[in-house]
């Protein structure tokens, strides 16, 4: 079938309780991923995975379609055409899920 399966594994130290939250932090980066393999591969079906390897048997997945990467297309053209414009924000909305934020606070801002 002409289809193609992304996994990433994360090594976040993550709860349980918190694996769906988190994988959606990641879904963007692998969203990116599968636009870019769609046109490598010329292939319109992709479902993109995270692991945990805390919890390998609890797997997040989105299953992507055409349509889909059409929307990723556009995203990504309108982020490139901000860029250029050096029209943009910091997404300061994120800070409380980095990683390298103290205390929940951009170290940046």
């Amino acid at each position: 079938k002409n289809k193609l399966v992304i996994i990433d594994y994360k090594t976040d130290k993550v709860k349980i309780d918190e694996l769906q939250s988190k994988a959606e932090q990641y879904f963007a980066q692998l969203k990116f991923y599968a636009f870019i393999a769609s046109k490598l591969f010329k292939i319109s079906e992709i479902d993109i995975k995270i692991i945990f390897i805390l919890h390998p048997d609890k797997v997040s997945t989105m299953k992507l379609k055409p349509e889909d990467l059409i929307q990723i297309q556009k995203n990504i053209e309108e982020m490139m055409e901000n860029v250029r414009k050096n029209s943009f924000s910091k997404n300061l909305s994120h800070c409380r899920f980095c990683n390298f934020a103290v205390e929940n606070k951009c170290i940046v801002a």
